[in-house]
């Protein structure tokens, strides 16, 4: 009842309703983030007006299609994906939105990626989104703090695992990778924390 009820803020634009009917059709539908959650980070975007947009976790290019609408021509947003059947729907959607100029999709691994990029010395991200695997959250999360610009901030989707983090017992495995993952983020003292429940639970993150 309350996700149908924020869902009335959230007005999705024509290709982020085509990328959604598309998902609901494949088994991993579920892996997009809801509207009210992309409705969020939109706000965000606007009010910080990034340059540059990381990605970990594409699937069929709902958040960074969102990412784009929410920043003007002159931001450039990279996304990292290895499953090419998933991103050539991507592909296919940002073109139709007229968005493809600015999303530069790069395949593979996201820990060897995201190694390169710093071995690179690639230009830092103002903001990053983390939706990929969840035993490698913390990994993730040190290695884009290298590649973050002041003042900039990462947003970690999936934080609250539909409230399994609760749930000391549980079989999901996801569950306790989660769970400990949010312990060490709370814990460090480099960085400032905090998590908002909207869809699956996102932490927002910035250095100090």
């Amino acid at each position: 009842m309350l996700i149908a009820y924020l869902a009335k803020c959230v007005t999705l634009s024509e290709t982020q309703e085509k990328i959604q009917q598309q998902n609901k059709k494949m088994p991993e539908g579920h892996m997009q983030i809801r509207p009210e959650l992309a409705h969020f980070l939109s706000f965000l975007l606007r009010l910080t007006k990034p340059k540059r947009i990381l990605e970990l976790g594409t699937y069929t290019g709902f958040s960074a299609l969102t990412f784009a609408e929410a920043t003007d021509e002159t931001c450039k947003i990279v996304a990292i994906d290895r499953n090419q059947e998933w991103t050539k729907l991507a592909k296919r959607f940002w073109a139709e939105a007229g968005v493809s100029d600015r999303i530069q999709l790069i395949y593979g691994d996201a820990p060897t990626v995201l190694q390169q990029l710093i071995a690179d010395s690639i230009e830092p991200f103002d903001f990053i989104f983390i939706d990929a695997s969840k035993k490698h959250y913390e990994r993730y999360v040190n290695f884009c703090l290298e590649l973050l610009a002041p003042g900039g901030f990462i947003a970690v989707d999936n934080v609250l695992w539909d409230g399994e983090v609760l749930n000391p017992e549980s079989t999901d495995l996801n569950a306790h990778y989660i769970a400990a993952f949010n312990e060490v983020m709370f814990a460090r003292t480099d960085i400032t924390v905090s998590i908002v429940p909207l869809d699956d639970g996102v932490m927002l993150i910035q250095k100090i």
